[in-house]
């Protein structure tokens, strides 16, 4: 067995989220200029487009199982001047995501999922709503099932 890294977890958010239509993810960030969804970064919000959400992993704790780490993700969904186009997104994911136990996203195999933080919406300084939320990831090892 060996450990998932933060790259895997990232990569396997953002194929997820894609495969359920709440965002498009293209690994090589070749996203078209009329792509309705949510393009999918890593790292720093790009400043374009509009429609964004950035994954990334902020802590990677083993002290509750050494195992199975609890890997703490954040999501920061950006929309347009409408609170809603942030949102929907940020909602969708929570349906998806909150309390899901016992599911692969690609080769991750993921024990349990739970948002653990959530905000309103707010402006960033180019007038689009922004919603960021937090959610822990607790995670097999590679090669178990």
């Amino acid at each position: 067995m060996t450990a998932h890294t933060p790259g895997d977890v990232r990569e396997a958010i953002a194929a997820y989220l894609d495969a359920h239509g709440i965002a498009k993810y293209e690994p090589d960030d070749a996203y078209p200029d009329d792509l309705e969804l949510p393009a999918v970064f890593f790292g720093a919000m790009p400043e374009a487009p509009d429609r964004a959400v950035t994954v990334n992993v902020y802590d990677w704790v083993t002290t509750r199982d050494k195992a199975n780490p609890d890997v703490f993700v954040q999501l920061r969904f950006r929309g347009t001047a409408d609170m809603a186009a942030a949102d929907l997104p940020a909602d969708q994911a929570f349906a998806l995501l909150d309390e899901a136990e016992h599911y692969a996203m690609g080769d991750v195999r993921v024990l349990q999922s739970i948002r653990r933080v959530t905000t309103s919406a707010a402006l960033d300084t180019n007038g689009r709503y922004e919603r960021p939320e937090s959610y822990r990831f607790t995670i097999h090892p590679k090669g178990t099932a």
